[in-house]
């Protein structure tokens, strides 16, 4: 790959325009986004609901850690991790529903959900495997003073897209590691902002109800699927478009010519 530049100048990723047009494309299909995620968020919600160590709903955080009056739920490693796993493979499916949709959106096209279905099926064993491993490797970075996880959720931030669009595979981690050399920092930015505003409805529910999974099931599960359908929403957005804003710097290929591999 080579960056199209005009007197060997690198050009600029263009954090403020894709940050923009993210929350654009976001909220003219806030419907059909909702609409692919709805289903995966319920069941994310209701197996982590579901593994929870027993006593874990009604632990309050509020009460501080006393072990007589408000003891900490028991751990389970096995439940943790399998709701991890779970959620990680669910939300791969899901960000590749969406980096379809969102070039659809920018391109002008018409919403083909069985389409964006089909795609993610025909990807399902190398976009389950790639992104549970990525995820867990970023988990890994983030406990190690949060700079080395975000590091490598901006190099590996075009892994999805390369999959579900190049069929690049097993080979996605090394494709996304060449397309965002010297632009990881401006990625991570984006990402940051993007981490930030997934954030802010989770807060709110917060400062207005507490923790939902103090406020029984029924709120815990509302609250948490309307975060993760913006969370999906989001992320599965501008990965998409921080993708295309890759592949026009490396070969010039603008965002209409790669929405004609959907065709």
């Amino acid at each position: 790959m080579t960056d199209v530049a005009l007197g060997g100048a690198r050009p600029k990723l263009g954090i403020g325009k894709i940050i923009g047009e993210t929350f654009s494309v976001f909220f003219r299909h806030i419907g059909h986004i909702a609409l692919l995620s709805l289903l995966p968020s319920l069941l994310i919600v209701l197996v982590s609901y579901m593994l929870l160590p027993e006593g874990a709903a009604e632990y309050n955080l509020f009460e501080g850690l006393d072990p007589v009056t408000n003891p900490p739920p028991p751990y389970s490693f096995v439940n943790n991790m399998a709701s991890t796993i779970f959620s990680l493979a669910v939300m791969a499916i899901v960000s590749a529903l969406i980096v379809r949709l969102a070039y659809d959106a920018k391109s002008g096209r018409p919403m083909r959900t069985a389409i964006y279905v089909s795609s993610a099926v025909n990807n399902l064993i190398p976009l389950v495997v790639c992104s549970v491993g990525a995820s867990l490797a970023i988990g890994g970075g983030l406990g190690l003073f949060i700079l080395p996880g975000l590091y490598l959720a901006a190099m590996w931030c075009a892994m999805t897209p390369a999959i579900v669009i190049e069929g690049a595979g097993y080979k996605s981690f090394g494709h996304s590691r060449a397309l965002t050399k010297n632009y990881r920092w401006p990625c991570m930015g984006v990402l940051i902002v993007i981490g930030i505003s997934t954030m802010i409805p989770s807060m709110m529910f917060i400062a207005l109800i507490g923790f939902p999974i103090n406020s029984g099931p029924v709120v815990y599960v509302l609250t948490s699927i309307v975060s993760s359908i913006i969370s999906f929403g989001l992320f599965g957005v501008a990965t998409a478009l921080l993708y295309a804003r890759l592949r026009e710097i490396r070969d010039g290929t603008s965002v209409d010519e790669l929405a004609d591999i959907f065709a």
